[in-house]
């Protein structure tokens, strides 16, 4: 059993446990980088976290504050946000940021045991709740008050032999499961690829030929239906300006519906840039085919604790909404923003400033309403069905031309006009539903099989973790009675260097460790 502090209540034979600050004096010198300026420097970010690789470096030449010098077989901990947990080991000589404690090489473990020792979950998390903020800093002040164990010298050696061996199956599979991850998400884009250019549903077609209604017609009835839901709105303004002059023109004059423009067709050179698509099927601007089309509050809406969500560019997700950092307004503000951008179940979202194009259909009860780094598209939900238009808007094609039409000023910004611009592909409305499906099915497969593929990611990194554990606790590897004792180990370092002084010599003189 471990204690908070890492002490061992049963200790192998043989080893040996005491503080981390009994066996090492963290003292590399600080120097100044134009000394050493051909040397390569590592910074917090030249390290991956939990994985203890290194990701690059950079010239010392560069830098201008001090940096610590390390040595080859160093150990480099990073004590600035300590739940990162980057730590590595240098075959090098190099410079180091001062984020890093470096841990000077020491006879009586081996380096890469003590590498994995302070890259194992109970270290991380030990130094994890020391201390709190947005820029959590250890020291060795502290940390140095954490129990090490010490097997054999020879037991080390065998045990950090055993880890690397499993590690580098471990390794293998998790490489495997990433590629495979990634062709799933090369597949879940083809697969919307081959869906808009009509191959996923060629041979329905076929069948189905004679009963379908192609899309001419439908855009036609689009427009048609369009047209007298405008008429209505009209007639529904011209009641509403009677009775806000019969009351006496109390309060805001009702605002006048507005029709949406024509826009011109798509050009030569635009569908030369498309794919070709079946017979019944035709291009056309998404504006065509959408009763409005606008984008959320311009101004600033008063925000409270808590009322309406009130959601931004972060909270649209591909085909989700996101409720984290989220704002709130008053009903008030939420029944004033409606009047122009009120989002309904079905309608279709575009994020447009920051990182731009994810799209998402809106779920049924939920209220909201947005600010106007999100676009708001409405159709005519029995004439063109908006998972299509969903899924469309994410395909590779669509995503190309949206990407092409952002605007870079401070962050990337797609404006309205780009966006009822945007050509769609139509297809027969009974086609349009056999689409969806055929996509959906495929899809809900991917879903499958990435959910196993990160449960066994997680149950790669748990095993990770497990082999550390039971290195630690002398479970690993078989010991052997004939090895020195790590007591004994310590002992005869000591004797040699009684009457010598180093910049990296542990406190060893004074040892009071724990020994089985």
């Amino acid at each position: 059993m471990t204690g908070t502090n890492g002490k061992i209540a049963d200790l192998p034979k043989g080893w040996i446990q005491l503080q981390l600050k009994e066996i090492f004096n963290p003292n590399r010198p600080k120097v100044s980088p134009q000394d050493y300026s051909e040397l390569p420097f590592i910074g917090m970010e030249h390290i991956s976290s939990h994985t203890m690789k290194l990701l690059g470096t950079e010239q010392a030449k560069n830098l201008k504050s001090k940096a610590v010098y390390f040595h080859p077989n160093d150990i480099l901990y990073g004590r600035l946000r300590p739940y990162l947990n980057k730590v590595f080991k240098p075959d090098f000589y190099g410079l180091c940021s001062a984020e890093f404690i470096v841990f000077p090489e020491n006879e009586a473990i081996n380096p890469k045991l003590l590498q994995y020792f302070l890259n194992s979950a109970k270290f991380v998390s030990f130094a994890s709740h020391l201390n709190e903020g947005d820029r959590p800093r250890v020291g060795f002040d502290v940390i140095g008050n954490y129990y090490i164990v010490l097997p054999p010298l020879p037991e080390q050696h065998r045990i950090v032999e055993k880890i690397e061996e499993l590690f580098s199956e471990l390794d293998n599979g998790v490489e495997y499961l990433k590629k495979a991850r990634q062709k799933l998400k090369v597949y879940r884009q083809a697969i919307l690829k081959w869906a808009f250019e009509g191959k996923l549903t060629e041979a329905w077609r076929k069948e189905h030929q004679d009963t379908l209604e192609d899309a001419e017609t439908l855009l036609t009835q689009i427009k048609a239906e369009r047209e007298r839901h405008y008429q209505q709105q009209l007639e529904e303004w011209e009641k509403a300006v009677k009775d806000w002059e019969a009351s006496g023109k109390n309060g805001k004059k009702p605002t006048k519906p507005q029709q949406s423009k024509e826009l011109p067709l798509l050009t030569e050179e635009e569908l030369s840039k498309l794919p070709s698509l079946p017979d019944g099927w035709c291009w056309v601007r998404l504006n065509e085919i959408s009763e409005k089309i606008t984008d959320g509050e311009h101004s600033t809406p008063e925000r409270t604790e808590n009322g309406y969500y009130l959601l931004s560019a972060r909270n649209i997700q591909n085909s989700y909404l996101s409720f984290e950092k989220v704002d709130y307004i008053p009903e008030s503000e939420y029944i004033r923003i409606i009047q122009r951008c009120n989002p309904e179940e079905g309608d279709i979202l575009i994020s447009c400033s920051g990182t731009i194009g994810r799209i998402c259909r809106v779920p049924k009860n939920i209220l909201f309403t947005m600010v106007r780094s999100v676009a708001l598209i409405k159709i005519q939900h029995n004439k063109y069905l908006s998972k299509y238009l969903e899924y469309q808007l994410q395909a590779p094609i669509l995503q190309k031309v949206i990407h092409s039409k952002k605007k870079a000023t401070a962050q990337a910004n797609l404006f309205l006009a780009p966006i009822s611009e945007l050509p769609m592909a139509i297809a027969p409305l009974l086609e349009q539903t056999q689409i969806v499906q055929e996509i959906e099915s495929r899809l809900s497969i991917c879903d499958k099989l990435e959910a196993t593929i990160t449960e066994n990611l997680e149950k790669a990194e748990a095993l990770r973790q497990s082999i550390l554990k039971l290195a630690f606790e002398g479970k690993l590897v078989s010991q052997n009675p004939n090895d020195e004792p790590a007591s004994e180990l310590l002992k005869r370092i000591q004797a040699e260097n009684s009457n010598e002084t180093s910049k990296s010599s542990p406190k060893q003189l004074e040892l009071d460790v724990t020994s089985a």
